[in-house]
């Protein structure tokens, strides 16, 4: 939400109140998104932290840290990919964030036994829970976690996981299935 403006003018935004279906969107918790303008320095994370105290924030796959945007993910290779999440991690830490989620990645870069294995190294230098995102199916099968096999292999894996609504959507859609289990 809010994408574009820096992280600091979406908090506004959201503490101005967001009205859903639902109701009105709690400001209790918000995720930090890559889509908010500008990098997520130490100094922007000082100021989030004084000016909504009451607010617990968390960080979402791919937020920049840096000038460089690069788009890390759970198929990345750890040799490749260690210095950003060591660098996402002290992010992390100055909000006293309680978990991190990740997109499980492609296919034409890790196996599934891959991806796990580098969500538990990224769990590891987090010291906190990583949660995978599943993706979406495509014509080319080119996602991991992106069929319903797949997103059955990730609830019964023993990794955390974050479910993102509008890519089981997108699975059902395209598979022209629903698998309600």
């Amino acid at each position: 939400m809010f994408a574009g403006y820096t992280h600091p003018e979406a908090v506004i935004r959201c503490q101005n109140g967001v009205a859903e279906v639902f109701g009105t969107v709690s400001t209790a918790h918000l995720q930090l998104c890559p889509q908010h303008h500008g990098p997520l320095t130490p100094d922007v994370c000082e100021e989030l932290q004084h000016r909504w105290p009451g607010t617990q924030f968390r960080l979402h796959a791919n937020v920049r840290v840096g000038k460089n945007h690069p788009r890390y993910d759970a198929s990345t290779p750890w040799a490749e990919s260690e210095g950003y999440f060591r660098e996402m991690v002290d992010r992390h830490r100055r909000l006293k964030a309680p978990a991190y989620t990740v997109h499980a990645g492609s296919r034409a870069q890790a196996s599934l036994h891959d991806m796990a294995d580098n969500v538990r190294r990224i769990e590891d230098i987090f010291g906190s829970p990583v949660g995978i995102e599943g993706m979406y199916y495509t014509r080319d099968n080119g996602w991991l976690v992106s069929d319903w096999e797949e997103y059955s292999w990730l609830l019964t894996s023993g990794l955390n996981y974050a479910i993102d609504l509008s890519h089981l959507n997108i699975v059902a859609r395209r598979t022209r299935r629903i698998e309600h289990d």
